[in-house]
């Protein structure tokens, strides 16, 4: 097991009043329906690696889901598949609607074979978001699809912070309500259960992948190992030593400064998870745009199980002006990082000469070289991780205990996986990645979103910011970050630190969690029981809503 995250809870007082409630639907013929049907299916026969993964309305990835802020949804699964399953609308608040926020064993049961399920709630929120499946790693099988809600029509946007032309923004308005969705994801030849018996058979922390993907299209191209050496990030020279990276670009499993000091057992990888690089020529993922609209938006998301990317467009500049849901100051750049969960939007001014340009994706793998190494005593799983003390969070729910919604808070066993807040605390979570080598971690919280106040590299040994204030570390209390996900700092020689500040007013139980798909699946994850003086009631309904068809 790696025990290498803390994290620090401190409820802090009451300092504003509670957000205006936007309330949920009262019924259902006010919503609007949305209908997924799941299957377990061929992804593409013709690609040389053809496997089975989840289809969604038959196709991979999902529909988009399109709401106008204010309005509500009916969002209904057919789980036609052979597995127990449950839908998370990442990002989304779920404010008056926590049994809606889909995490088995958390906010619901699963829905297993042959069950429907309808969630409900309102899009309190603008903004990009996306659907995905929240049981075990059912989301580097394909479970994944876009969710766009409109602003109000009388939202103020930050356009004229690009430009003061008239006809820009107006432009870019039109743009904004034409966005384009593009899924960044990683793709890998073995179904999420192969994929984790083999990383569980051989002891390691896998993060080899086959390739990338956008909106479900690919291509694989193979290097020559020469090509592969001359294109190695900064670091791997030092991590490899005398070896080479492998036929599909990755570490060698038997590194031990990536894998760590474990006891490993590499004969129960197969010679494709590492050692064979498949070419194959995919279709390409084509958008057309017309140069007389003056501008075009594009959103990324990314659902990737482990890779984070960085993304360009050929001849074009990037105009970000929302991340994970909210509008910020634009920002003009060449290239923006996507990190696991994260939603990012651009502006493109379509001012070049016509022709096809390319939008080029690469993995940072030189972040993700940097693995902590650190185990605890009487464990030594490579794939094992803790978000809070030395207890791996268990993500297979199989309903053998009520879901920690549906419980009374005084009736769950105290656990340093469960945090309590009261009603409008203010809440700092400080997260610590304990070095030697810290590999930055996609962190992710339900509910309502959280302000970055600070992160950094090396020790946090404070049990308060006010503390850490005290001995002269700096805090951004002016204007932080306000996102539900962010990625801590990697940091070589030594641990590294964040701070998350929330306010309790979204009452629920929630998971707060790394968004790497075999690190949720490893353990890395607490739940959060927000507002437990004010504790929602389950609706009667909510039980009978699963039904079989």
């Amino acid at each position: 097991m790696r025990a290498f995250e803390t994290i620090a809870f401190l409820a802090l007082a009451l300092l504003t009043a509670a957000q205006t409630n936007v309330s949920a639907c009262s019924s259902s013929s006010q919503c609007q329906p949305f209908l997924i049907d799941l299957t377990w299916g061929l992804t593409d026969a013709s690609n040389v690696f053809s496997r089975k993964a989840i289809l969604i309305n038959g196709s991979f990835p999902g529909p988009t889901l399109r709401l106008k802020f204010g309005e509500c949804v009916d969002f209904t699964i057919l789980n036609n598949m052979p597995n127990v399953t449950g839908i998370h609308f990442h990002g989304i608040r779920q404010l008056a609607t926590p049994w809606a926020d889909g995490v088995p064993g958390v906010s619901q049961y699963g829905v297993k074979p042959g069950e429907n399920y309808t969630y409900q709630w309102t899009a309190e929120e603008s903004g990009i978001y996306f659907y995905h499946s929240h049981y075990k790693g059912q989301m580097m099988d394909g479970l994944y699809g876009p969710i766009i809600i409109s602003p109000a029509d009388n939202a103020t946007r930050p356009f004229s912070l690009i430009s003061n032309n008239s006809v820009d923004i107006q432009q870019m308005r039109e743009a904004e309500a034409e966005v384009e969705t593009i899924l960044t994801s990683d793709w890998n030849r073995f179904t999420f259960n192969e994929f984790w018996e083999i990383q569980k058979s051989a002891n390691i922390d896998d993060t080899c992948t086959d390739s990338f993907i956008l909106n479900g299209k690919g291509s694989q191209y193979c290097l020559s190992i020469a090509e592969l050496t001359a294109n190695e990030a900064e670091q791997v020279p030092q991590i490899l030593g005398s070896a080479s990276l492998t036929a599909k670009g990755c570490l060698p499993a038997n590194n031990t400064i990536a894998q760590g000091d474990y006891t490993r057992n590499l004969t129960a990888l197969p010679p494709t998870a590492y050692d064979v690089c498949t070419p194959y020529t995919g279709k390409n993922l084509t958008y057309e745009v017309d140069p007389a609209n003056g501008w075009a938006a594009i959103s990324f998301i990314s659902p990737s199980a482990f890779s984070l990317f960085k993304v360009t467009i050929d001849g074009h500049k990037l105009y970000v002006y929302e991340i994970n849901g909210n509008y910020i100051e634009p920002q003009t750049v060449d290239q923006i990082s996507v990190a696991n969960g994260d939603r990012i939007s651009c502006l493109i001014k379509l001012d070049q000469t016509p022709a096809d340009y390319t939008i080029r994706v690469a993995s940072t793998a030189d972040a993700t070289f940097l693995l902590d190494i650190e185990k605890a005593p009487e464990e030594s799983l490579a794939w094992a991780w803790v978000l809070n003390g030395e207890t791996p969070y268990n993500e297979s729910h199989d309903d053998d205990v009520p879901p920690l919604l549906y419980q009374l808070p005084s009736e769950i066993p105290d656990s340093d996986l469960i945090l309590r807040t009261q009603y409008n605390q203010w809440v700092d979570l400080i997260i610590k990645v304990a070095g030697p080598l810290a590999q930055p971690h996609p962190v992710h919280k339900h509910a309502n979103k959280f302000y970055v106040i600070g992160s950094g590299v090396g020790d946090f040994n404070y049990s308060t910011v006010a503390e850490a204030q005290a001995a002269g570390v700096e805090f951004n209390l002016d204007n932080p970050p306000y996102v539900d996900g962010y990625t801590s700092t990697p940091a070589e020689e030594e641990g590294a630190w964040v701070v998350l500040r929330y306010q309790a007013n979204t009452p629920g139980a929630w998971l707060l969690h790394c968004h790497i798909q075999t690190h949720l699946s490893g353990g890395m994850a607490v739940a959060i029981l927000d507002a437990v003086d004010q504790f929602p009631a389950v609706p009667f309904l909510k039980f009978d809503f699963i039904f079989n068809f």
